[in-house]
């Protein structure tokens, strides 16, 4: 598994499809709205993450938790991961990740039944060594045999075309690195709330993991 000291950014989308209809009979595109924030989420606020042994096999389980959302991100030997949004209500008490996963906090904490284990996520404390600035530049990401250019301007905003639709969003980093948005979806589907690790691989010095669920640009971003 690998050990390098993940770094939490958010990723935050607003798509938007390019089309060679007549402007008069486009549908009208909603703008882009902010989330209501959560006294809970706001409370709970951080990267929090535990390595764990299920089947045999090593595990690494990270959640991020902001006033906008929480996403569970896990992860096994074989560095094949996967991404949960949890279901927000008013009166939230826990976290609740498609029914499979629930998590309480616990003193700085959180508890979490994952796959019927009991698993501690502590809380990350150390700030994420990464700016705006060292994250602007050309990746590209390989989605459905397809390579796909996606352009980070200094600004934290980025743009991409993934199967014919233009993608645009915002990567947002705070001083305790996790930054959660929704904003919305101009092509049709529902776009969940984003979160990205910066790590460093052999092979890839400069790159991003980004987790968005039942999104095209989910995958690892490589600097070019």
């Amino acid at each position: 598994m690998r050990t390098t000291l993940f770094a939490a950014i958010s990723v935050a989308l607003l798509a938007g499809c390019g089309s060679g209809n007549d402007a008069n009979t486009e549908s009208p595109v909603e703008p882009p709205t902010e989330p209501v924030s959560n006294s809970y989420l706001q409370d709970h606020a951080g990267l929090y993450q535990s390595a764990y042994v299920a089947d045999n096999q090593a595990m690494l389980a990270r959640l991020v938790v902001n006033e906008a959302g929480a996403v569970l991100v896990t992860t096994d030997a074989l560095e094949q991961s996967s991404s949960v949004n949890a279901a927000l209500s008013d009166d939230i008490s826990q976290l609740d990740f498609a029914s499979t996963v629930q998590c309480s906090d616990n003193s700085g904490a959180f508890d979490c039944t994952i796959a019927g284990q009991s698993v501690t996520l502590n809380k990350i404390t150390e700030a994420a060594n990464v700016n705006l600035n060292a994250l602007a530049g050309e990746y590209q990401l390989l989605s459905d045999n397809e390579l796909t250019s996606i352009q980070v301007a200094d600004s934290g905003e980025f743009s991409a075309s993934v199967n014919g639709c233009e993608l645009t969003g915002q990567l947002s980093i705070e001083p305790d690195a996790i930054v959660l948005k929704q904003l919305k979806d101009r092509c049709g589907e529902p776009v969940a709330l984003g979160v990205a690790f910066n790590g460093t691989e052999n092979s890839a010095p400069e790159s991003l993991e980004v987790y968005v669920s039942n999104s095209a640009l989910a995958g690892d971003w490589i600097k070019r």
